[in-house]
């Protein structure tokens, strides 16, 4: 059946269109989960069993990655942000190895 996409965003679905594009053109399967209020997205991050991903500012990212069911967690920074981006040192046998942090040039 192949890879399945959830974007999950709070600014509506129309902002997410140019990305629902990108991934059904490498076929993939996209869905928008939108017009929920945080802490049903904050659960709908939980449940994902594979990967989530997004940028690393988020703290439903972050924490949604400490205690939900994905088995990686791809945290994003910008090359031009002017933030430093933030890693965390998972030593425990359930978290190391599990976020990857990347920097979009």
């Amino acid at each position: 059946e192949g890879d399945k996409i959830a974007i999950v965003t709070r600014f509506g679905g129309e902002t997410a269109q140019p990305y629902v594009d990108a991934f059904e053109a490498r076929g993939l399967k996209v869905r928008v989960v939108d017009g929920q209020d945080g802490p049903a997205d904050f659960c709908f991050l939980m449940s994902a069993q594979k990967e989530i991903a997004g940028l690393w500012q988020s703290t439903y990212l972050t924490w949604a990655g400490y205690l939900g069911n994905a088995t990686r967690v791809i945290a994003y920074a910008m090359a031009t942000s002017s933030h430093k981006i933030e890693t965390y040192n998972c030593t425990g046998p359930g978290l190391k190895g599990k976020f990857d942090f990347r920097t979009i040039h």
